[in-house]
């Protein structure tokens, strides 16, 4: 069962990550717009990193939740 959770980690880091830097990257196309052809996504440029970062961050939580143990909380806990 533990390997099926690491599987779906996995699977939801790479999306959640992809999603994101897409997404922030087409929007600092729109608010930076390139001379040339640009292409938005994942990439250690000026533009890209910001989604970069930010996608990594985001997949890295999505990826603990996934293969996080949902084991009920005492009752006394805070």
């Amino acid at each position: 069962m533990k390997i099926l959770r690491i599987i779906v980690g996995v699977m939801s880091f790479a999306f959640v990550w992809f999603f994101t830097a897409f997404f922030l990257g087409l929007g600092m196309a729109m608010l930076f717009p390139p001379g040339a052809p640009f292409v938005t996504g994942i990439g250690l440029d000026w533009r890209n990193l910001p989604g970069t970062v930010l996608g990594i961050l985001a997949g890295l939580h999505s990826y603990r939740r996934a293969t996080r143990d949902n084991h009920p909380r005492p009752p006394n806990s805070a």
